[in-house]
């Protein structure tokens, strides 16, 4: 598990104890159950409509005090999770786009592997197994996604097309196309 999940998941683990914890307190002072998850609601969220029932007891107000500072600090760590999550995985695919595109830049005597499809899939395994260098041209995402988590050197573009010229914009070696050497 990546550690910004770990950490969204151990903090609604901790926002739902302290959300628990809350109702029994407030149960064990006289209140059903629907008046305390009610009152732990209003309280974490701040809504602000007043208590349930009065509060006039120091341990209720003390539980009180606490709920709303457990309560909005879990919620801060819960949102600084999900914000890490979000934040790591976009520097991330922006890092793997550059290392991919200085990878591509660097080759020299390379093959173009036109297509990731079956043949392409082969194709790629062998020229992998031979140690030929190569790049994968495919215009779906999906395909692409599966030939960079084996390694690969990835580009997004069609073959067909004049504008997607791999060879114009890094040294090229010989095309390959849907698994036939040109």
């Amino acid at each position: 598990m990546s550690r910004p999940l770990h950490r969204l998941c151990v903090g609604l683990l901790f926002f739902i104890f302290v959300c628990l914890l809350a109702t029994v307190g407030y149960m064990a002072a006289g209140w059903n159950l629907m008046d305390a998850v009610y009152m732990v609601i209003i309280t974490i969220f701040g809504v602000g409509y007043g208590e349930v029932q009065p509060i006039q007891s120091n341990g209720l107000r003390v539980l009180t005090i606490s709920l709303i500072v457990a309560g909005y600090s879990t919620a801060i760590y819960i949102v600084g999770g999900f914000v890490q999550m979000i934040t790591e995985g976009e520097i991330n695919r922006a890092l793997n786009k550059r290392k991919m595109t200085k990878g591509i830049e660097q080759l020299s005597g390379h093959a173009i592997l036109c297509g990731y499809g079956r043949s392409g899939k082969i194709l790629a395994q062998q020229l992998a197994t031979s140690r030929v260098p190569f790049v994968v041209l495919d215009q779906d995402e999906q395909k692409l996604g599966e030939a960079e988590e084996l390694g690969y050197l990835v580009m997004q573009g069609d073959a067909t097309e004049e504008d997607t010229s791999i060879g114009s914009r890094y040294r090229a070696g010989p095309s390959v196309g849907h698994g036939v050497a040109q």
